[in-house]
């Protein structure tokens, strides 16, 4: 289990891994005006979105909690 200072280094590089991720197969449906791609993948962007915000609001309740 990774500690609380390893998973601060890499909040930035995970949120934007999985936002990219996301984000590329969105695009492709776009642009193979494939709706099947972009009504599957739109749920997963969403959720991703607010996995991320849930992550960050616990990451910030953890620091007005702890870092003093």
């Amino acid at each position: 289990m990774p500690s609380n200072q390893q998973i601060r280094r890499y909040d930035g590089k995970i949120g934007i891994s999985i936002i990219g991720l996301l984000a590329v197969g969105l695009i492709v449906g776009v642009l193979y005006n494939n709706w099947a791609v972009i009504e599957t993948w739109l749920p997963y962007v969403l959720a991703g979105f607010f996995i991320i915000l849930f992550y960050r609001l616990v990451v910030a309740v953890e620091h007005l909690a702890y870092d003093k």
